[in-house]
């Protein structure tokens, strides 16, 4: 019995416990030899961990690609631009502060928009004070010089009025200025208004040219003292304007009359 109770105590000695097993199994598997194999049971586990991007992470870059697609679209889109350079001798300066705009708004297109105070006689007067309505303001264009007036479809009327900002005195006046037609066959009519609103010609309009226009440049003068409607005082003329619309004139779309060289004269 004794015996038997020895050789069972000698086989427990001898068998390692579970933590010196595990011991031996890495080393076996972190310090065999390079020619020893390895068993597939052997290879350690590897975890490998991944950081992922969140949308915050692309946000920088969706910004800088919007800022650039708004740079492209702006480059794209923009106008043309015209620079305009002119050479003014001291009767072009004179006639700049003619055209006097408001005080405290110097020089803006606001206050040039609001007419002259007054006509000098015999000199040019400045076509960039004219204001286009009605069917006048998609196409139509001016400088200082030169008016084009073009007709279209959106509206029966078409309109460049020149508004004084004073009453301007024409009872000794007449008013000069050359028209002609894009294309021939265009007609053009004048009327000048008064401080109390009413119209200088018997019927409100005049055809200065009596007919209708050709590609020549020809010349008008319109008198201020003769054939006037009653009522009218040429002596408080607050408007001048030309007509080219389709529902008085029958001018076409698209018809094109370009008047240059307005003046007042003396009678």
């Amino acid at each position: 019995m004794s015996k038997i109770i020895e050789s069972l105590k000698a086989s427990v000695g001898e068998r390692p416990s579970s933590h010196e097993m595990t011991q031996q199994q890495l080393a076996d598997i972190y310090f065999s030899s390079a020619d020893k194999p390895r068993q597939h049971s052997d290879q350690p586990l590897v975890i490998r961990v991944v950081e992922r991007r969140g949308a915050a992470g692309l946000l920088p870059w969706v910004i800088a690609a919007l800022a650039f697609l708004l740079m492209a679209m702006a480059l794209f889109s923009t106008k043309r631009v015209f620079i305009d350079v002119r050479v003014m001798d001291d009767k072009m300066l004179r006639l700049s502060e003619w055209q006097g705009p408001a005080a405290g708004d110097a020089g803006s297109p606001a206050a040039r928009r609001e007419g002259p105070t007054e006509a000098p006689a015999g000199e040019r007067m400045p076509m960039d004070d004219f204001v286009f309505e009605g069917a006048a303001r998609i196409r139509s264009s001016q400088n200082r010089s030169e008016m084009i007036l073009v007709n279209s479809s959106i509206a029966p009327f078409a309109r460049a009025s020149l508004n004084f900002r004073k009453p301007v005195d024409l009872s000794a006046a007449r008013i000069v200025f050359y028209a002609r037609g894009a294309r021939g066959g265009e007609t053009l009519a004048f009327s000048v208004t008064d401080r109390g609103n009413r119209l200088a010609f018997e019927k409100g309009k005049m055809r200065p040219f009596g007919g209708p226009l050709t590609t020549e440049w020809q010349r008008a003068e319109v008198p201020l003292q003769e054939g006037l409607a009653e009522g009218f005082d040429a002596r408080s003329v607050t408007s001048l304007r030309f007509d080219f619309g389709s529902k008085d004139l029958s001018n076409r779309a698209d018809d094109t009359i370009l008047i240059r060289d307005l003046r007042i004269m003396p009678a």
